[in-house]
């Protein structure tokens, strides 16, 4: 008896190659779903491993344009100790030094020295008071001098004057007058000529320098190891080569001496750069004073790895607390200084974000794909209904014909999800996942299982029953409504959670889980429950129009809307992928056009025009040597005046805030009809009656924040009383702003006409601080060139490069192509649910059509039954999908957080693109529209005789 089960069993499972065999073969004549399909395959294959590709590529280009873009001192790592390093009797008196750097950097894990790049030291002297050398002329104002020499300096500097330094020779030099000589160490330097200018000395000038007491590097020293005095001589003049270069890190002290400057007194700290070959010299003389001694190692940002940065910035926090970089570490011991770990942990922020906004569309793209692969298995499995009956009917067994279903779909499949890999692979940079393997066999194995689950009622069913078309379905029906009530209460649970929290899942006892699956998912699964409702409640008005339609003559319009109501529940689900598909495209497309909006309404309020001209000093005056009056291109100009001003009329008195004076006439000019339009109340652009302007009896009009000083709050027509330069003076609100173009949002303003404050006080310095430009994009470049050859000083904003610089921001250019990705996907699949609900009734449609032929049915009629049948639910689909969407992005709105994609804390808010919109649903209504015409081409060419046996199980 065992035997003959192995015997039956070994049978069975040969019977099913040529199964399989009758499957692939029947593909050449009715295999166009199964292709189909197969390309869906494809087509999810490909998303899913370009996806990771995609955003491994953009998180790397990320986390390295973060890097590059942070300041050297930040993106790189230095490591300082004051110390004592005697010189090496090498040719380069300063290799100990050299390697002690080398020395630190091999204490560094693997992670962090494969990310360093170059390696350079500095050595600093301490910081010395200068004093003149007797009988020379003495400078009213103190100065200092830190003596410095930088490793491969010669290469980044040019000597314009004079010779390079070199040992020198004790020099006498009577200190106190009718004292003798005494013999001093003299040491040669050469200094910028920013440096020589601001601290009156010029070549061959000799300086008295000795140590301040309270520079950092003497800490703990006593006052005699320190008492001491050297000679510099300045012996050339050298400049900069590039000043911005990453070797400087940041620190332009050797170009530009730092000036403290007070009403009171006037601070010059200069640098001077010395020879290596008088490093010992100048170290024995400065004994046993510190030096400072920093190792700069120089990340290179291209060998950043987003999926290494959490052990990067964790070997990093552990360097800190090795080398104390909180600040308890004393001078003599390391002190380790770097940005990255901040720079990480804003990194990481945004690449949350990121992928939780990305996550939104991936799981309804995916979920879309799912649906549309389950009705094409639906199609698959009606068409070979009639096959499987005859091939159960001649003795196969359901098991085989599965199995053969299952190898058939793998043959098929397979190639398809790995012609995905490959593409994605091809066309997608990025680092790949590990999980490429399994997504592939896994989109395989899935829709082969939808095939087979959709296959089982009549691989499995009573062969009689199925033969006799009684199959049961109130079981079906009862479990589905449990699955669509499931739905529903998911989707408002979900909802509820999506509004209050949004999309991080994060709570107060782990901020840091990342984002929630489920509260992914709620877009789409929103979208979904509605779509099940509608669903149920669709034939209610169709059963409407049905009626409508049998009041007319001629029984077309009826017949056709009647067809949609008695079709069965599987032929109304292409309605349910095309509402979710095209809800999921709308929603994308709403979220991509408000992320653009969002980032010209912060360009608009970041400059305040097309252009703006400003000192590289905040609030300073616009250098007087800018003269852009020559550029043809600029339309108009306005200039304003920022300056601090107080509240003395408020219920807490003295709180600051920004005075804006501007000329209002000019500026509206300016700004007037684009996103920063200040629509000035009339009152601010008529002329002035400036007699007592400023007083109570006549106030000057003005704009004001609506956040005002304290907790008071001003209306229009208040007067407040304000404070400038200890000038009190009184305007009167003619408007109340959230915010003003140019100034910060949340600041709090007041913005008035700046010749009615010139009249107030004449002792207002008035001179432009914002000049305000506009001139089409064509002009930026002149404008730009014109400003830089005439002021370094001066900073040049663009809003046309602004914008640039934030749309093409890895993340944000990421989230971008993610969303427009989307938005085409979601067409398309609703592209394809429209033409499979087609072909899922095509065959009944076809044996109708014949029946009423027979009865009279003419080929135009046919036609228009066939577009009624058809078009309706198509025009239904895609214009209540669109709403779903509209409704979609209405309900989670509060839990996006589209700001950060806006680059600004500006709120971005939702806007929608009718044309965007009206292109997705034209897109579908188009495919139904070509689908019903191919449909009636070649139903009219097809014999009668043919289409009546349409549909026939045996």
């Amino acid at each position: 008896m065992a035997s003959a089960e192995r015997t039956n069993a070994r049978g069975g499972l040969r019977s099913i190659a040529p199964l399989t065999l009758i499957n692939l073969r029947r593909l050449r004549v009715e295999g166009s779903a199964t292709l189909v399909l197969a390309g869906v395959v494809l087509l999810t294959s490909f998303a899913l491993i370009a996806l990771p590709r995609f955003l491994n590529q953009v998180s790397d280009d990320a986390l390295r344009t973060a890097v590059r873009d942070a300041v050297p001192i930040n993106r790189n790592i230095s490591i300082e100790r004051g110390d004592r390093i005697f010189a090496s009797d090498e040719a380069d008196p300063l290799q100990r030094v050299d390697d002690e750097g080398s020395s630190l950097r091999a204490d560094f894990s693997e992670p962090i020295r494969d990310i360093i790049g170059e390696q350079r030291y500095v050595v600093d002297t301490t910081n010395y008071e200068v004093s003149a050398m007797p009988g020379d002329p003495t400078v009213p104002f103190p100065r200092f001098l830190r003596i410095r020499y930088q490793q491969d300096v010669d290469s980044n500097i040019t000597l314009v004057e004079g010779r390079m330094p070199a040992p020198a020779e004790p020099v006498e030099v009577q200190l106190v007058e009718g004292d003798a000589p005494v013999e001093l160490p003299a040491h040669e330097i050469v200094i910028s000529p920013e440096t020589s200018e601001e601290m009156r000395v010029g070549i061959g000038d000799s300086l008295l320098i000795s140590p301040v007491r309270e520079d950092q590097l003497n800490v703990g020293m006593a006052l005699s190891e320190i008492d001491y005095t050297l000679v510099a001589t300045v012996t050339g003049i050298i400049e900069i080569n590039d000043p911005d270069d990453e070797y400087w890190y940041g620190d332009t002290r050797l170009e530009r001496p730092v000036i403290v400057e007070n009403p009171d007194f006037v601070l010059i700290f200069g640098m001077g750069l010395m020879s290596p070959d008088n490093y010992d010299q100048l170290l024995n003389d400065t004994s046993p004073g510190r030096w400072n001694y920093g190792w700069r190692y120089f990340v290179d940002p291209d060998s950043f790895d987003a999926g290494e940065i959490d052990e990067i910035t964790d070997e990093l926090q552990a360097l800190q607390v090795q080398y104390g970089a909180s600040g308890r570490a004393t001078i003599d011991e390391n002190r380790l200084r770097t940005g990255l770990v901040r720079i990480a942990d804003v990194y990481r922020g945004q690449r949350q974000l990121t992928i939780s906004m990305l996550s939104l569309v991936i799981a309804g793209t995916l979920i879309v794909a799912l649906a549309v692969a389950a009705l094409l298995g639906s199609l698959i499995a009606a068409r070979r209904s009639g096959a499987t009956m005859l091939a159960r009917s001649r003795g196969a067994s359901g098991r085989q014909l599965g199995w053969s279903e299952i190898v058939e779909s793998l043959i098929v499949y397979f190639p398809a999800a790995l012609a995905g890999m490959l593409l994605a692979t091809l066309l997608i940079p990025g680092r790949p996942s590990a999980l490429v393997v399994p997504l592939v066999v896994g989109v395989t194995v899935i829709v082969a299982m939808i095939v087979l689950l959709l296959s089982l009622p009549d691989l499995s069913g009573d062969l009689g029953g199925l033969l006799q078309a009684t199959r049961g379905g109130a079981g079906r029906g009862r479990y589905r409504l449990v699955v669509e009530g499931l739905i529903v209460l998911a989707a408002v649970g979900g909802l509820v959670l999506f509004r209050r929290r949004g999309l991080e899942a994060g709570s107060l006892s782990n901020p840091d889980q990342g984002f929630d699956p489920f509260l992914t998912a709620v877009p789409v699964l929103l979208t979904l429950a509605i779509g099940v409702v509608v669903l149920r409640l669709y034939p209610l008005p169709v059963r409407v129009l049905g009626w409508i339609g049998s009041l007319r003559r001629g029984a077309v319009i009826f017949v056709g809307f009647r067809r949609i109501v008695q079709q069965p529940l599987a032929a109304r689900l292409p309605l349910v992928v095309m509402l979710v598909a095209t809800g999921l495209a709308v929603f994308s497309s709403i979220v991509l056009f408000s992320i653009t909006e969002g980032q010209q309404n912060s360009t608009w309020q970041v400059v305040g025009a097309d252009y703006r001209l400003q000192s590289v000093r905040e609030n300073a005056p616009v250098s007087s040597f800018v003269d852009i009056s020559e550029v043809e291109a600029i339309e108009a100009m306005a200039e304003g005046v920022t300056m601090e001003a107080s509240d003395q009329s408020s219920t807490i008195r003295g709180g600051s805030f920004t005075l804006l004076a501007i000329e209002p006439e000019d500026y509206q000019v300016v700004a007037g009809g684009t996103r920063a339009d200040p629509e000035f109340p009339e009152a601010m652009l008529i002329d002035q009656n400036v007699q007592g302007i400023g007083t109570p009896s006549n106030p000057i009009p003005a704009l004001v924040s609506a956040n005002w000083t304290g907790s008071t709050t001003v209306a229009v027509g208040d007067t407040v009383e304000l404070e400038v330069n200890r000038t009190t003076f009184t305007i009167v609100v003619r408007g109340v702003r959230e915010r003003f173009a140019s100034l910060p949002p949340g600041e709090q303003f007041v913005v008035l006409p700046r010749g009615s404050l010139d009249v107030v006080d004449p002792r207002f310095d008035l001179r432009a601080t914002f000049i305000y430009i506009k001139a089409p994009d064509s002009a930026n470049d002149e404008i730009k060139a014109t400003v830089r050859s005439q002021s370094f000083a001066t900073d040049f904003v663009s809003r046309p490069e602004l914008f640039e610089e934030i749309a093409s921001q890895p993340l944000v250019d990421g989230v971008e192509i993610g969303f427009r990705a989307t938005v085409v996907l979601a067409t398309l699949y609703a592209v394809l649910a429209a033409l499979a609900g087609i072909a899922l009734t095509a065959r009944e449609r076809s044996r109708d059509l014949g029946y009423l032929r027979t009865l009279g049915l003419t080929s135009a009629q046919a036609v228009i039954l066939t577009a009624i049948e058809q078009l309706p639910p198509a025009v239904f689909a895609a214009t209540t999908g669109a709403g779903l969407g509209f409704l979609m992005i209405w309900l989670v709105e509060p839990g996006l957080d589209l700001s950060t994609f806006a680059g600004t804390t500006l709120p971005t808010e939702v806007v929608i693109d009718g044309r965007i919109v009206a292109l997705v649903a034209g897109v579908e209504l188009l495919t139904v529209l070509v689908a019903i015409a191919v449909y009636s081409y070649l139903t009219r060419r097809m014999q009668l005789g043919n289409v009546l046996r349409l549909g026939d199980r045996t």
